[in-house]
Order: C-alpha cells, then structure tokens, then sequence
C-alpha cells in the first residue's frame, strides 16, 4: 500500500510540471486568442535561467512577432498578431526551450476574416446618356473608393461604417460599351479585404445607312489603309486620307496607302493589293462584281470609332446610288480637307439630291465632331492614283476628287480592245466650278487607284 501511495505521488508531481509547462517556467498566457483584426498581446516569461522561443517556428508563421524571442529570468513579451486577409481562422504554435529542451508551447488562434465589404449590386447597366445611381456599402471598417475613369463621380469615396454612396456617369461619346471597376476596399489596412462593383455604359447606337428598300448597312468610320510592310490593313480617322504617298505603292513601302486598283485584297492569286501596272488582265477577273476573297473587306479589319470587326463588304453601284439618292448630303471643307457628308438614317438636313451642284461650305473641327457624334459618314476626296502617278492631291489647288470604288463591273461599249470591254463602276466625288460640287458614278480601268469604303450588313 505504502509503494502504491508513493507512485501516485510522483504521477501528481509529473502531472504538475507538465501543467505548469516544465518545471521552474512559467508562460502566462500560453494560448493568445486574437480577433481577425489582430493586435498587440502580452506574455510572461519565467524561467531561473535563460530562455528562446523557436526561430524556426517564428519564421514558419510570419503573421505573428515577438518584441524578442530570447531572454532570462521574469521578462515581459510583446506579441504582435497581424490582421487575417482570409475568411479562415488561423493558429501558431511556438516552443519554448530552457536548456535545449522543450518546456513549453505558445499556441496563437486567430479567428477568420468575418468584416469583410458587401456592396447591394456588384454591377451596374447604364445608358449612353449617362446616369446617377446610389450603392448601398455594408462594413464595419473604415473604406475607400478607388475610381479609375475620369467619366466617373463617386460621393462620398472615403467612410466608416455602413454607408450609401452616389455614383455619376457621364455620357459617352463612343459607339461601343465601356466598362470601369471600382474598388471598394478597407481604408489602411487589409488591402484583400475589398468589393468590386463594375460599370458597363452603353455606347451610342451605331449609325446605318439604308442601300435598299429591305437592306441596312453600317458604313466604316473612315477609308480603308494598308501596309505591306506588315500586311496589316486599318480604318482610318473619319477625315485621315494619305495623298500623295500613295506613289510609293509598293511591296517593300513602309508606310500605309488607301489608294487601291480594282479588287486587289490580296486574296486573288497573282493580284496583289500593291498592284499598280497599266494592265487589266492584272486584276480581279473581269466581267464578275467583287465578291468574297476578291473583295477588300474579305479581310478582317476592326473599325476601332465603332467597335464592329466585320464581316465587310464593298457595295454595289446601285447600293451607293440609294444611300445618296434617299439620305441628305452635304459637300464642305475643314482645313484643306474637302469630304461629302452623307448623314444617317434618321438625321435630316435640308441639303440636295443626288445629281445637283451643293455647294460646299466651311467647317470648323468642333463641327465636323458634332458629325462624327452624330453617326455621319464622311468621304474625304482624296484624289485618285493611275499607275504610280498621284493627282487631285496638292493641297490649295483644285479641281478636288474623290473617287471610291463599287463592287459592280459592266460591260463598256466605249472599247473596242478586248481588254477592256468590262470595266468597275467608282462613285465620283468631283468639283465643278467652284465652290460647286456634284456626285456621280463613272466607269473606270481596273488600274486606277480609287478610296475604298467597307460596308457591314445590319442582321435585324
């Protein structure tokens, strides 16, 4: 009886020191309970020599320092616990050794990230005119707004607490959607912890162009360029032509030209788009409108003023007749560009027909902005290439032309040479006497170099 009394004894003294985390140290707390916001703690240390809590177990768990993690005797810790990013508790665990032996643990439990920022939309549809919108903010911590767009007023976009903010979209002046995401997150602290609410604005309604009684199309922005160089074809500016270079036509020519011979997309075999040489048996088959690869807008091309990638198309002379025959038209000049504008479905001016002298009139640059707004074509007369020869181009000079191909051919009885019994139909854009202007379609060799500009059908 007097051996089992003395065994139990030593249980209950081995049992102490385990309790008390090794004999002689003492660790208080032992375990730190941190919220996920984190904070500064403080512990006891007390040993009669010295002490270290694990490098390799502080090094593991970098959410967490100590003031220092060595010392002797009685010594006061300061534990630093950082803030949980994550909605997920979290927990360290750190020895304590007193001559290179294990003799206690500090356990550090974090709760998870239950803050967090909610917002009562995470997207927001706004039209092309513009609006203001209010967004609920639900937190307890203090945020802010990040706004990355100019077209964008938030008020307020710095608080604390549950809050309504107004957001303020401007209009646009594109054609396409634009999109902006804003981030809501906490201000100062925890950059993880945050809501993103996107803005999608409605673009502007593409313009279309009526071409017959049962067909709509949307007109590019500007004319069709290339470059050789890179194989690379481009809708320029509504008002950019390029003019006189149009005389480095050829395969080797680093910059871009938009002067074309009949049907020369490159896609025909032996009718490359820099073709240039005086005979019409050099391009597109003759007696056959352009159509699918022999047409430039077989090409894929992306108008970036409207946001459309195709598919393109050349239209027919009658196509071109229609649209000018049933839209108003006006010629004018800005700087020393001259263009015909042909306004969209659904604009009118009071302006001339298809046939009649206009005269032409001055226009500043905020005007002709207020055209582009409006979804009007514009069709620089950019003059004209026979050969490697430029005309109608020198600025200050005139009679101006612009001249832009059709997809039609038809039989010529002007010929009598084989060669040239089938010619394409281009749409004139010619000065009479001046300030006169007037519209027409003409027959032409397939060697001249005309503008062209790309048609996209309206699928209703």
């Amino acid at each position: 009886m007097k051996k089992i009394i003395t065994l139990l004894a030593c249980v209950l003294v081995i049992l102490s020191a385990c309790n008390n985390n090794g004999a002689n140290l003492y660790l208080l707390p032992s375990t730190v309970n941190a919220s996920a916001e984190g904070g500064e703690f403080e512990i006891v240390v007390t040993y009669d020599g010295g002490w270290e809590f694990n490098a390799f177990d502080l090094a593991e768990y970098d959410w967490i320092s100590l003031s220092q993690s060595e010392g002797a005797r009685e010594t006061n810790v300061k534990l630093t616990v950082a803030s949980n990013p994550s909605q997920e508790p979290r927990m360290a665990s750190v020895k304590l050794k007193a001559e290179h032996r294990q003799l206690a643990v500090l356990e550090v439990n974090q709760e998870g990230n239950t803050v967090g920022i909610q917002l009562s939309t995470i997207g927001l549809e706004v039209p092309e005119v513009g609006t203001s919108v209010t967004v609920d903010i639900f937190t307890d911590c203090k945020w802010q707004v990040k706004n990355p767009v100019s077209w964008v007023k938030v008020t307020p976009d710095i608080g604390r607490g549950n809050a309504t903010i107004t957001i303020d979209v401007n209009a646009t002046d594109k054609f396409y959607t634009t999109e902006a995401v804003l981030t809501v997150c906490e201000y100062g602290g925890n950059p993880d912890n945050k809501a993103l609410l996107t803005i999608s604005r409605a673009g502007n309604p593409i313009p279309t162009f009526q071409v017959a009684a049962d067909k709509k199309v949307h007109l590019a922005s500007g004319n069709l360029q290339y470059r050789s160089e890179s194989d690379e074809w481009h809708i320029a500016k509504p008002l950019e032509w390029i003019g006189a270079n149009n005389r480095f036509i050829e395969p080797t020519f680093g910059g871009y030209i938009d002067l074309f011979g009949w049907g020369t997309s490159g896609k025909v075999q032996n009718v490359p788009v820099t073709q240039y040489e005086k005979d019409v048996t050099k391009y597109a088959t003759p007696g056959e409108d352009l159509k699918g690869i022999s047409d430039w807008g077989y090409n894929p091309v992306k108008d970036e003023l409207y946001g459309i990638e195709g598919p393109w198309r050349t239209l027919t002379m009658e196509e071109w007749a229609f649209l000018i025959d049933n839209h108003d038209v006006d010629f004018a000049y800005c700087g020393d560009t001259y263009f015909l504008i042909i306004y969209p479905d659904g604009e009118t001016i009071s302006g001339p027909n298809l046939g009649q002298d206009i005269y032409c009139s001055e226009y500043t640059q905020n005007m002709v902005d207020d055209l582009i707004s409006r979804g009007c074509a514009l069709l620089p007369l950019a003059g004209y290439r026979d050969g490697q020869d430029v005309h109608n181009v020198d600025l200050g000079t005139f009679p101006k032309l612009g001249a832009y191909w059709t997809s039609t051919c038809m039989w010529s009885m002007s010929q009598t040479d084989s060669d040239y019994k089938y010619k394409s139909v281009a749409l004139m854009l010619t000065s009479q006497t001046i300030p006169y202007y007037k519209v027409n379609f003409q027959t032409s060799a397939f060697y001249f170099g005309y503008s062209v500009r790309l048609a996209s059908d309206v699928m209703e």
